[in-house]
């Protein structure tokens, strides 16, 4: 498994999928990401106050991916066709 943990935006990623986790608790460690690459990682502290940590247990974090929650894409912004609308009512909708 590879995994990211962005402690500012709440976020996690694993294996490329991106979801929503409330990292409250590692922000309180002074700890500003945790990355995982499968056999071992590293925690970054917060405005790099102490070197990177190596890691070798992911476990104390496996709790943020377990307890996230999907991304919900933004709903599309819905843009009106202007097929049926004559040039004169686009002026006036303008102001020109």
């Amino acid at each position: 498994m590879r995994a990211t943990i962005a402690v500012s935006d709440n976020i996690v990623i694993e294996d490329g999928v991106p979801m929503r986790s409330d990292c409250t608790a590692l922000a309180a460690q002074q700890i500003s990401a945790v990355q995982w690459y499968g056999t071992e990682g590293e925690v970054e502290h917060a405005k790099h106050a102490k070197p990177n940590e190596v890691i070798t247990d992911f476990a104390p974090y496996q709790i943020y991916i377990d307890n996230a929650d999907p991304l919900v894409p933004p709903e599309p912004t819905i843009v009106p066709a202007l097929d049926g609308i004559n040039p004169k009512t686009i002026a006036q909708i303008l102001g020109v």
